[in-house]
């Protein structure tokens, strides 16, 4: 039978995930089979079973979030990664007897492999019993005022209007004009304003456009055209699959069961970080079996401490659920230890709970004594140090101190989620009483149901914040331990957002990667590793397509590296690599290993000529004129064109940035940067939506100004600000823009204060006050040192060692003090032998008083400097 099939490969999943069975397994396994064959969902679970099965024998990626996270059945099948007895997951959190809802597990897989699974589902339980969902995608309140407010040529006011709307899926016009004094005043006071709001109600509600819903597919037994209609999704291609034309919400009422399949990007990092690493380091890296907890294994203990170390220094950018800003800030101070410290931060990293963020963190680290209301809520609360932080924490409470069934448990917990006040408080009575009849003291009682009010409404389901912080385990493990694969994974993942690849790139420079750009002999299609940097793939240029890039990987995997701009036009097929494909290889540096960019740009139609000729002459056999293709090749780059000037260093920039879409060389500020970090609160790659209102510090270079004219005939200015990491849009209202007329010129290094404000979903500055950095300005326009330091040792008794150790630290401190971009090494000698020590970011500020300082410390003599390029 169904069920006995089930329970056979339930019974295999306990050898595989738990080694053997024990007395806990088998009656928490036997409860849950039992329920749900009861329920009649055995055939649910050996779909789900069956899908799953096929993704992993596949290569794919996937694993279970939500509350399914709480099933010990689910998790020997396969279905979810997450061990439910470690984590004390409820399973009624997810199905009991009561529950009259469908069980509901959200499978996510990496998102450029979720369709194989689909086409998978479709080919075995048949196209005609399989259809993904429709949406209708209707006009939301600030949508509807947008639309109507860009058709009558009015968007500034739109944008106005749009800005005084709250937030939210259940946002309504009607009910922000009800309850947001200001845009009730705007109402009443401009007939525009009016006018606009008056056909955007008529709008709201109206379905715009007809989507693909993000995750659903029904599978049933039978053909669904017997119970909805359906459409094709693209009726060019039958093969893409069937769309039902009702939503979820009729579809659940008809009693047809979905399955959910989501595309997370994360798990596609994941598994493009494990290619690299056997790639790079030919090393095979099963997630799996990476050990959560210390092991013996003292090899795995460190590189599971790595994880957690860059968790505690907050460099998290790139790592699942935790690389918001303020989550950095907070993770920071956490300093987590164990996977659930992460699933606690996840969970409370949301309106109503983040309050108590500070009491979690200050008790974790002793600061705080943990108490409780009752002695028996120390079993609930203990791993959170008292902080009621999981949803499903408020049911034990329910069940175990109130009395509650776990139905009504449940029913408690989403009337909480709606936050509506005389429902909650319609439980009160109940939940109070329940506790007195329990031994709880009255006050006690009472006082523990307003606890819970507010965290039941935002609180996290734990099984989900388990899931989560499993996968964010595993991507701070992949980042600590293989960083130059995790962040080519990373910039792989995000190779179509310009903005998410400068963000990376700097990530790279503060985690000592280094990125170099394309290159026609070693890139290949996409990034790669490359002696422990990442190396930018040839797809990342814009206007070349994947002809000339198969041909170029062709040429290059076939013959070796280019030795000149005559071979590369000699091996490549000019069919598919022509002439602007050639120049904007030039322009990018993916040919710099060939010759300088001015000379190679100059010369590329000869190279073309030349290259014709010589495939002509090998295609009849002939020797070329000019002997063997080493003297060729010797003779041409002697050819090439030298009487042309050279590029400058801002037209260079400005390829990259066309052509890529990021600076990947040094950008001119990049040399700067450690002079104004101190001053400045994020670098412009990091300002996000999520930053929204807030007051930020900025440093950089002034490249576009924008000024327009107001209503009033006043002046203001929109500029471009640009640092080493990206660049921001600044508005500058008249009052400002006229006392700081002469700042906002190209090309001016300036420090600009303001706050964060989305705009069109877009982040941009509005300044409150801006400054030119004298310091940076003088350093760019100053000429550039090599200096020369020697430390000459005194003896070798201890006495001596000691005080050369405290001079060597004294120049190192000298140093540091003065960040820029004036080389150093040092030289450290005894008379018989010298030794270069050259630190890896062995760059300082010279200055006269630098000279002195060093010169104190080791002496008349100790200091050359020469003057380099500027």
């Amino acid at each position: 039978s169904e069920g006995e099939y089930l329970y056979a490969i339930c019974l295999q999943g306990v050898k595989e995930r738990f080694g053997e069975m024990s007395e806990v397994i088998q009656k928490q396994l036997d409860y849950e089979f039992n329920m749900i064959v009861q329920k009649g969902f055995a055939p649910y679970f050996l779909i789900e079973w069956d899908f799953v099965n096929y993704a992993r024998s596949q290569g794919i990626r996937c694993s279970a979030r939500g509350s399914a996270a709480g099933s010990v059945l689910a998790y020997v099948l396969g279905i979810t990664n997450v061990d439910p007895l470690r984590y004390q997951l409820p399973f009624e959190r997810f199905f009991n007897t009561e529950r009259a809802d469908m069980p509901d597990i959200d499978m996510d897989f990496p998102d450029n492999r979720r369709d194989e699974v689909i086409s998978y589902v479709t080919n075995k339980y048949g196209q005609d019993c399989v259809a993904q969902m429709v949406t209708f995608n209707s006009m939301a309140a600030k949508a509807s005022v947008k639309d109507v407010a860009r058709v009558m040529g009015k968007q500034d006011l739109g944008d106005r209007i749009t800005r005084l709307i709250p937030t939210g899926p259940k946002v309504t016009l009607q009910g922000s004009l009800d309850g947001v004094r200001e845009l009730n005043n705007l109402y009443q006071e401009s007939k525009e304003a009016q006018e606009i709001i008056d056909q955007a109600l008529k709008l709201e509600g109206a379905v715009r456009s007809i989507g693909i819903h993000a995750a659903g597919v029904l599978i049933a037994n039978e053909p669904l055209e017997h119970f909805v209609p359906l459409q094709l999704r693209d009726p060019k291609d039958p093969s893409q699959g069937r769309v039902t034309q009702y939503e979820q919400s009729h579809l659940e009422e008809l009693g047809l069961i979905k399955f959910d399949f989501l595309g997370l990007s994360n798990l596609t990092i994941l598994d493009n970080t494990l290619k690299f690493i056997k790639q790079s380091r030919d090393e095979d890296i099963i997630l799996e079996k990476v050990p959560l907890d210390q092991v013996e294994d003292e090899g795995q203990n460190a590189k599971r401490q790595k994880a957690f170390d860059l968790l505690a220094s907050g460099e998290t950018t790139g790592v699942f659920q935790l690389e918001g800003a303020k989550m950095r800030e907070y993770i920071k101070q956490l300093k987590p230890t164990c996977v659930e410290d992460v699933m606690a931060m996840i969970a409370l990293y949301r309106p109503g709970p983040m309050d108590s963020i500070p009491d979690f963190i200050d008790a974790k680290h002793k600061r705080k004594k943990v108490s409780y209301l009752d002695p028996r809520l120390e079993e609930w609360l203990n791993e959170s140090y008292g902080v009621i932080v999981y949803q499903d924490q408020v049911l034990f409470i329910a069940v175990n101190l109130a009395g509650f069934s776990w139905g009504k448990a449940n029913k408690f917990r989403k009337v909480l989620s709606k936050k509506i006040v005389h429902e909650v408080e319609g439980y009160r009575g109940d939940f109070v009483q329940g506790c007195i009849k329990n031994g709880v003291k009255a006050e006690a009682a009472d006082e523990l149901f307003t606890l819970i009010e507010p965290f039941g409404g935002y609180g996290f389901n734990k099984a989900h914040a388990a899931s989560y912080a499993v996968v964010a385990f595993y991507t701070a493990y992949l980042k600590g331990n293989y960083t130059a694969e995790f962040m080519a994974a990373t910039m792989t993942t995000e190779a179509a957002d310009a903005k998410k690849i400068a963000n990376a790139i700097a990530e790279c420079k503060r985690m000592g990667v280094e990125v170099h750009g394309p290159d026609v002999s070693k890139s290949g299609r996409g990034f790669t590793v490359e002696n422990g940097g990442v190396r930018f793939g040839l797809l990342a240029i814009k206007g070349i397509g994947e002809g000339p890039i198969g041909e170029i990987v062709r040429a290059s995997s076939e013959g070796g590296p280019f030795k000149s701009l005559a071979d590369f036009c000699t091996r490549v097929d000019p069919k598919f690599v022509g002439k602007g494909a050639i120049e904007t290889l030039i322009k990018v540096g993916a040919m710099d290993s060939l010759g300088a960019r001015h000379q190679l740009l100059a010369s590329v139609d000869t190279a073309m000529k030349w290259g014709k000729n010589q495939r002509i002459s090998q295609e009849q056999g002939l020797m070329s004129l000019f002997g063997d293709m080493e003297e060729t090749e010797s003779a041409f780059e002697f050819a090439l064109k030298t009487d042309v000037n050279e590029i400058s260093r801002k037209q260079l920039l400005a390829w990259e940035k066309e052509l890529i879409g990021v600076y990947i060389s040094k950008h001119p500020l990049a040399y700067l940067y450690d002079l104004f970090k101190d001053l400045v609160t994020h670098p412009i790659a990091e300002i996000t939506e999520e930053l929204d209102k807030q007051k930020v510090v900025l440093a950089g270079t002034v490249k576009e100004a924008r000024r327009i004219t107001t209503k009033k005939g006043e002046t203001m200015c929109v500029v471009q600000l640009e640092d080493a990491f990206g660049s921001i849009n600044v508005t500058i209202f008249p009052r400002l823009y006229e006392e700081t007329t002469d700042l906002w010129v190209e090309e001016t290094v300036l420090i600009v204060r303001g706050e964060v404000q989305v705009r069109r979903d877009e982040a941009g500055i509005l300044c409150n006050s801006a400054e030119k950095l004298k310091a940076v300005e003088e350093e760019m326009n100053r000429k550039k040192y090599h200096v020369w330091i020697t430390v000459q040792l005194t003896g070798s008794d201890e006495k001596a060692v000691s005080d050369d150790m405290l001079r060597v630290y004294d120049v190192y401190n000298c140093i540091r003090d003065k960040p820029g971009r004036d080389l150093y090494d040092i030289w450290v000698c005894n008379g018989e032998w010298q030794v270069l020590l050259t630190p890896s970011n062995n760059t300082m500020h010279y200055t006269t008083e630098v000279h002195d300082r060093l010169e104190a410390v080791l002496g008349k003599g100790a200091i050359e400097a020469m003057l380099v390029e500027h």
